[in-house]
């Protein structure tokens, strides 16, 4: 069984359960959350987010990232429970 972490999103009342085999970005989406985006892999770099509290693994540009500190939802994988800051989305009602 794969370990799952928590998201916390600023300023969204629920709790997310995350798959650490899958981006942030392709996560959120089935949240219902609509970040925006374009490219998917790092370089148009509008899928910034502000990653408050937590670690995760960013895959472009590579590192492992800790808060606080600014990252791509795409090209993300948690490594921890999270708590973020979403800069472009808009969240489903």
């Amino acid at each position: 069984m794969t370990e799952r972490f928590t998201l916390v999103i600023n300023g969204v009342a629920a709790v997310f359960q995350l798959d650490p085999d899958r981006t942030l970005l392709e996560q959120l989406t089935e949240f219902g959350i609509n970040q925006r985006r374009a490219c998917r892999n790092g370089v148009c770099q509008i899928c910034d987010a502000e990653l408050l509290a937590g670690t995760v693994f960013q895959r472009y540009p590579r590192a492992e990232l800790t808060a606080p500190t600014m990252f791509y939802l795409c090209t993300s994988y948690p490594k921890s429970d999270l708590r973020i800051r979403l800069i472009r989305a808009v969240i489903a009602e």
